[in-house]
């Protein structure tokens, strides 16, 4: 019988199997606890131990997605703009915000004709600020872009160029004109 040295204690064993439930003994998560009946290859899963942080990250994963659906419901499906922060070659930064079925929120950077993804907290920041003055933030991209934030047509009376946004957008979205 063939002896495999075995990489969680200093014995050899005889077989995969008796690997795997050694494996188990000491405390790796997806070893097969029993042996098994008949070798899989398709059965066979790579041993490792389940990271600390791991289950910290997929913790943080979790509350980042809960708070950035929390911001979410104060922020409707529209286009935005917020001012940068920082001293970067553009002092606008132009955003797209929209709804999924499931009520989640997405949030993209809008550069050129492009829409690029952002990072779990990069979005729940955007949302943030976004929340703090809705129409404050539509009103800038229209202002900018001279399209309705929330329909993107253009906008051609003047107290709508001056506004930022049409009437009808601004009642569907509940903003006083």
């Amino acid at each position: 019988m063939p002896n495999i040295k075995c990489g969680h204690c200093p014995e050899t064993h005889h077989s995969v199997d008796e690997v795997l439930v050694c494996a188990s003994k000491h405390g790796y998560k997806w070893a097969r606890r029993t042996p098994a009946p008949a070798p899989q290859p398709a059965a066979v899963r790579t041993l490792r131990p389940v990271k600390p942080t791991e289950v910290r990250r997929e913790a943080n994963r979790s509350q980042l997605i809960a708070d950035i659906r929390k911001a979410g419901e104060r922020v409707p499906a529209s286009y935005y703009a917020l001012r940068n922060k920082t001293n970067t070659g553009n002092d606008i930064a132009f955003y797209s915000v929209s709804k999924g079925e499931n009520g989640s929120t997405y949030v993209k950077l809008l550069l050129s004709d492009e829409e690029h993804k952002l990072s779990w907290e990069r979005q729940l920041n955007v949302l943030v600020r976004i929340g703090a003055d809705v129409a404050g933030s539509l009103a800038l991209y229209g202002l900018t872009t001279k399209r309705c934030g929330h329909c993107h047509r253009r906008l051609t009376r003047q107290e709508s160029r001056d506004r930022g946004y049409g009437p009808k957008c601004a009642a569907n979205l509940g903003i006083a004109v």
